[in-house]
């Protein structure tokens, strides 16, 4: 109830907002930037959830990015966060923008 929208959002809405963010996509990029600058682990396992989440970026398991993704960080002992932002890099729903 604490985080409740007052004016619900149509799903209209809701759709165009997934697909073109109210602030643009340069906004949602230097988010996703700031995110990553302010991971609260060492630089050695940030850089192993990374690696983690760009090699699943290369299997054919499309849907299941971010699942393998955390499984290999999780088992190679990185950022799990880490990992699921640069599932980011090939996906291919952000191929484009």
């Amino acid at each position: 109830m604490v985080f409740k929208r007052r004016d619900r959002r149509s799903i209209l809405t809701t759709l165009r907002e997934a697909l073109w963010p109210r602030g643009g996509w340069t906004r949602a990029a230097r988010y996703v930037q700031h995110r990553l600058n302010r991971l609260p682990d060492p630089p050695e396992r940030i850089a192993r959830g990374i690696f983690a989440g760009v090699l699943t970026t290369f299997t054919p398991f499309y849907g299941l990015h971010f699942v393998t993704a955390g499984i290999i960080a999780w088992v190679m002992r990185g950022n799990i966060l880490a990992a699921l932002l640069s599932t980011f890099f090939g996906n291919p729903l952000t191929y484009v923008p």
